[in-house]
């Protein structure tokens, strides 16, 4: 457990990120009347990012003070809060209307799913840091940079070991457990899984935020109780991985994409969605492929292959919106020059310590067709047929685009349908070309990877049910076309 001193020196820990996210928030145009719920979801992703950061600058010159490094902060929060000033806040996006026991209901509902959250967080200080992913590779490589004091040479030898596993992962899950390691002094094995853990109580802030702009509070609050009924849901909250992190920047980038295009494209929300993109680019490698599959679909868009073929154009109108395109883009240059400098690889490309020797096309080539029916059916049985993965969300949104194609490309659904779809089958096919055991990889990775669109995919149910009953009000609405003189109704 966490307690005294320890704790005094967490909050400090958790504290700073959100300060800094708060002023953030204020220069990007957004403030807490913007969205109640969400502001302070985003607020803890934009500080921690900040943090994260200005951290990995200062690791080149050897660890940092926590006097040093929280006295510049200080000071760039400070600035962001001055410019914000500048800034014209954004108006809150309109919330469908609810009868007075719906909205009770919604907030009956968060509460609850913020408590449990939270409780689980509590339950887990009793657990150390000591096995999975977050043992292995994401503490490991926080332990790493603080034992050898930032990006040493003895942090090169120890990092190209073998015992370092995925050195060419992004970095943001290690820096802020090392940010933690530096307020306590020493390498810790329970508090420095906090501050990843706090992504899941504001994934529940983003979610229900997101759920209750795009539906109605009854149809928002089943929404965020079935996700919330989901294994992995509730395994985020207990565990340091990099996999919330993923989940939690696609709904965001989501998000502010649906918000983008209710404002007609004249409105600050386009921001809301590049900061989801740099939280998934520098959390883990899937960040990349939500990045190419979002990008992709709407390409495909500005190609006539759908209605809303202006969703690029839209999306980027400000012409801010271009200059704020550097901020994934230098996530993406900074993790490409990090690995480039120190040598890392991924072994997902090089086939590097798998059994096979193979990489991913390798493998596609040479076993891709033999895996398929196996990979096909793990997916259709273990995960979309299993409630206790994704309860039945994934399912319930490839049934859609596949009983009302029409309906779904000639709305606003269209462009995030193909993302959800080119991630999906972007997972599909890293287990058909993976260089390891195949039923062992199965079992331990597929059901974790697949559920990072999850979240996203629940947003995408509720716009699909304010859509479904925003064309029925138009239907009922119309009244025909014109009676010529001289006939009769049948």
């Amino acid at each position: 457990m966490i307690l005294g001193w320890q704790a005094i020196t967490l909050l400090r820990v958790l504290v700073m990120p959100l300060v800094v996210g708060v002023g953030l928030m204020r220069a990007l145009g957004f403030r807490a009347s913007s969205d109640r719920i969400g502001y302070w979801g985003w607020s803890w992703i934009g500080g921690t990012l900040v943090t994260a950061l200005v951290l990995f600058g200062w690791l080149w010159w050897g660890l940092p003070s926590v006097w040093g490094i929280e006295l510049v902060l200080s000071v760039l929060a400070a600035g962001l809060f001055v410019l914000g000033r500048r800034v014209r806040p954004q108006i809150p996006s309109p919330v469908p209307e609810s009868a007075a026991w719906e909205k009770r209901l919604f907030f009956g509902v968060l509460t609850l799913a913020l408590v449990v959250c939270g409780v689980r967080i509590l339950l887990a200080t009793g657990e150390v840091v000591h096995r999975a992913d977050e043992a292995t590779f994401w503490s490991f490589h926080a332990k790493v940079i603080f034992e050898n004091g930032g990006f040493t040479p003895g942090y090169t030898e120890m990092s190209t070991s073998a015992s370092m596993r995925h050195p060419d992962y992004p970095l943001l899950n290690p820096l802020l457990q090392l940010w933690t390691y530096l307020h306590y002094g020493d390498i810790t094995h329970v508090a420095n899984r906090v501050p990843i853990q706090m992504f899941s109580l504001a994934l529940v802030l983003v979610l229900g935020s997101a759920l209750r702009r795009a539906a109605r509070g009854w149809v928002a609050s089943a929404l965020l109780i079935v996700f919330l009924g989901c294994g992995y849901a509730l395994i985020w909250t207990k565990r340091a991985h990099g996999d919330v992190l993923v989940g939690l920047g696609a709904l965001v980038l989501l998000d502010g994409y649906f918000r983008h295009r209710a404002a007609s494209g004249e409105s600050a929300w386009w921001r809301l969605s590049l900061l989801g993109a740099c939280l998934c680019l520098w959390s883990k490698n899937e960040g990349m492929l939500v990045l190419l599959c979002g990008l992709g679909a709407l390409a495909l868009a500005q190609l006539h292959l759908l209605r809303h073929r202006d969703a690029l154009k839209d999306a980027l109108r400000p012409r801010a919106a271009y200059l704020a395109l550097l901020a994934p883009l230098l996530i993406i240059a900074l993790n490409s020059a990090f690995n480039a400098h120190f040598g890392y690889r991924s072994d997902v490309l090089t086939g590097e310590g798998a059994p096979t020797g193979m990489g991913i096309f390798e493998a596609l080539g040479e076993k891709g067709g033999e895996r398929l029916p196996l990979v096909a059916s793990y997916f259709w049985n273990n995960l979309l047929l299993r409630p206790s993965h994704s309860g039945y969300v994934l399912l319930a949104f490839l049934l859609i685009v596949v009983i009302a194609p029409k309906f779904v490309w000639q709305s606003p659904l269209g462009v995030p349908a193909l993302a959800l779809i080119g991630f999906m089958l972007g997972v599909f096919v890293v287990f058909l070309g993976t260089g390891r055991e195949l039923d062992r990889h199965l079992r331990s990775a597929a059901a974790r990877v697949l559920f990072q669109c999850v979240p996203a995919a629940t947003l995408w149910l509720a716009v699909t049910y304010d859509e479904l009953c925003s064309t029925r009000r138009r239907r009922s609405a119309w009244p025909g076309p014109p009676r010529r003189y001289g006939t009769k109704s049948l």
